[in-house]
């Protein structure tokens, strides 16, 4: 369960990932699995799923991401009812 970042509305921007708590400059926070890099010139021919998971590693190359991210809506509802139950038994 991640429990040092959440994610939530960000009003006009979406969605958003916030700290929990106080982090160390460089220190890992959380990490998706890609399924696989791609030069950037092939991404016309890419599934619309693959373009939807889809990020820049630099100018040449993409990660197509798993497209069943780690982090989903009913994870963080899981998590967050999680959190809200730990709290009221304090």
């Amino acid at each position: 369960m991640i429990v040092d970042i959440e994610v939530r509305d960000a009003g006009a921007k979406g969605l958003g990932v916030f700290a929990l708590r106080s982090f160390r400059r460089g220190e890992f926070i959380f990490r998706r699995r890609h399924g696989r890099i791609v030069p950037n010139a092939s991404i016309a021919s890419l599934s619309a799923d693959e373009r939807e998971h889809l990020c820049e590693i630099d100018f040449g190359r993409s990660a197509v991401f798993a497209s069943s991210p780690s982090i989903t809506a009913s994870t963080l509802a899981r998590e967050r009812s999680a959190r809200s139950s730990r709290a009221q038994d304090r």
